[in-house]
């Protein structure tokens, strides 16, 4: 497979879970969030970050499995293995998106209030969800962000291997 065609793959993979929440139905905007609400979502994005975080663990033990083994249905095996745990820890991010944890469109649904229900994005779509936030609420959504791009990106590198070891051939 063409490097074009792999980055393309994870670039999809990647934002597709934020995708689908554009798309959801439209709801009421939620109240201004208090500070003690955006710590219990720190709090909880931490919680669901450690759980994506054991799984890439495993993803990554599978992974150098995979690479050990010289027996083609272990192989097989190992990579139908590695192919679910990568889906199931997309899902996981996807709801940091979806239960609105990072503070932004998943819980207004059709990308909320800011976006004007259009999926529009840019300064001009989210001025409004930052200025009412305290710059303690920001921090931790910008701790929140820069966790989960670290994220995406170990998903992107397991992605690439997975990839990879599907066109080595069979030792």
């Amino acid at each position: 497979m063409k490097i074009r065609n792999l980055a393309a793959l994870a670039f999809v993979a990647v934002l597709a879970p934020t995708m689908t929440t554009a798309f959801a139905q439209a709801t009421p905007p939620a109240p201004a969030q208090s500070a003690e609400q955006s710590a219990g979502n720190a709090q909880e994005f931490d919680k669901k970050a450690a759980e994506v975080r054991d799984n890439m663990e495993k993803m990554q033990q599978t992974m150098n499995q995979i690479q050990k083994t010289t027996d083609p249905n272990e192989r097989r095996k190992l990579l139908q293995e590695h192919q679910a745990l990568m889906q199931t820890t997309m899902g996981m991010m996807g709801k940091f998106w979806g239960s609105g944890a990072m503070g932004c469109c998943g819980a207004m649904g059709a990308g909320g209030p800011h976006h004007g229900g259009r999926g529009q994005m840019g300064w001009n779509a989210m001025r409004g969800n930052y200025s009412n936030l305290s710059p303690e609420q920001i921090r931790e959504r910008q701790y929140m962000r820069d966790q989960y791009m670290g994220m995406q990106q170990m998903m992107m590198e397991q992605m690439m291997q997975q990839q990879l070891n599907l066109g080595v051939p069979q030792r």
